[in-house]
């Protein structure tokens, strides 16, 4: 086993080598904890790890030996991936993109994967936004991508929802930063409307005039504070709007 700050964040993280060929790499938190290992080839019989800058480039390698192979294998810039987070205002109507960036710590030399998938918080897929999952490829020299999440629009006045997406099954890759955080920023306001009163079946109650972006009205008649009888409109959706005048 070895201690090393593998991804140049920091903090302290673990290599081990299990004696199966491969060195796993676990990165720490810096709170004494660790996340899931990420495996890596090493040689044959791999139970030997000593961590230095082989190639003087300022970041850590491994060095490891290998026990049947009888030789030693070299981990040069052990790498990590990580998502970032975003935020986008929803609009009121059709949709946005959300784009979450990904990034490498450093380019590599072999083909990089892992795979994405989002989640619900506060928003609701389907509702708010739009599920996908899939994965994504850095060739050898890439660094740079994004994740495209499709966020749907809509007039109501709500705080603001969050969504994840999550990343997983990393392949010659470390993972830094698993989660990003989608916040759809609410943009509609609440606004005060100010109502004529309008008695429409002479009962001494102000009654309310529904607007439909069509064009359609439709009346609720008030007893007080508290609806008689509505026509057409029973509970109203984006497309109902209190006529103010």
């Amino acid at each position: 086993m070895a201690v090393g700050d593998f991804n140049t964040d920091g903090k302290q993280d673990l290599a081990v080598a299990n004696n199966m060929g491969e060195v796993s790499i676990l990165l720490g938190d810096g709170k004494g904890g660790f996340g899931a290992p990420t495996d890596f080839a090493a040689g044959d019989g791999s139970y030997s790890i000593v961590v230095g800058d082989f190639n003087g480039d300022g970041g850590q390698d491994l060095a490891v030996a290998n026990y049947w192979g009888n030789d030693v294998s070299i981990l040069l810039n052990v790498l990590s991936v990580s998502i970032g987070d975003v935020t986008v205002s929803e609009g009121n109507a059709g949709t946005v993109n959300a784009y979450f960036p990904v990034s490498l710590s450093g380019p590599s030399t072999e083909t990089v994967t892992v795979t994405f998938r989002t989640a619900n918080g506060t928003a609701a897929a389907g509702t708010d936004y739009v599920a996908t999952s899939g994965t994504l490829t850095f060739n050898p020299g890439e660094t740079r991508t994004m994740i495209a999440v499709v966020v749907n629009g809509n007039r109501l006045h709500e705080a603001n929802e969050t969504f994840f997406v999550n990343l997983s099954n990393p392949v010659n890759i470390a993972i830094a930063d698993a989660q990003g955080v989608g916040t759809i920023s609410n943009d509609d306001p609440l606004t005060s409307v100010s109502i004529s009163p309008r008695d429409f079946n002479g009962d001494g109650n102000g009654d309310i005039l529904w607007r439909h972006d069509s064009g359609a009205v439709a009346v609720w008649l008030m007893n007080g504070l508290n609806i008689q009888s509505s026509a057409v409109v029973g509970t109203p959706g984006n497309d109902w709007h209190i006529a103010a005048e």
